[in-house]
């Protein structure tokens, strides 16, 4: 399937939240049940063990941009994995103000969109997902010590966002 790019209205407390959690060039996971209600649709918050969001800094053009990683379960095969459907949308540095809309990028084209979940071959992805959460380490940390597949998504992202809000305007 192709990647199928959903602008989606910014929810501007969640992502004020986020952008003041997270700060500058940081990468945070949160728990699903400690993550800011409306950014991410219930139904898909359903299927994820925890939510990352990096902040990337560009000085040059004055804004952070905020980048929402559902680390959402799902199966190929019996094979359980990660599978990354990211939201991308921007903060003004000035006047730490969100954007008015961002996007969910859906089937993306990046080194690491999925990533495998090892030891969960017989169970149900709804099994994986109780389970995983229950795992899950929350933690704060520079952006260059973030996962790989999260900074390979980045400049997907941010040319994601660029295309679809700055080209057509």
């Amino acid at each position: 399937m192709g990647c199928k790019v959903r602008p989606m209205a910014n929810y501007k407390p969640a992502i004020e939240k986020l952008h003041e959690d997270v700060g500058s060039n940081n990468f945070r996971i949160y728990e699903t049940d400690q993550f800011p209600t409306g950014v991410i649709p219930n139904t898909l918050m359903n299927k994820c063990s925890q939510v990352a969001v990096a902040c990337s800094s560009s000085p040059e053009d004055g804004r952070d941009w905020l980048i929402i990683f559902p680390y959402r379960v799902d199966s190929q095969g019996a094979k359980k994995v990660y599978d990354y459907d990211p939201y991308v949308t921007v903060v003004d540095c000035s006047s730490v103000s969100p954007a008015e809309s961002g996007c969910f990028r859906y089937h993306g084209t990046w080194d690491g969109r999925t990533s495998p979940i090892e030891g969960y071959e017989q169970c149900s992805v709804e099994m994986a997902v109780s389970d995983l959460r229950e795992q899950i380490q929350t933690t704060s940390v520079p952006l260059n010590e973030a996962p790989a597949e999260i900074l390979s998504a980045l400049p997907v992202m941010a040319r994601t966002y660029i295309k679809l809000f700055e080209e057509q305007a």
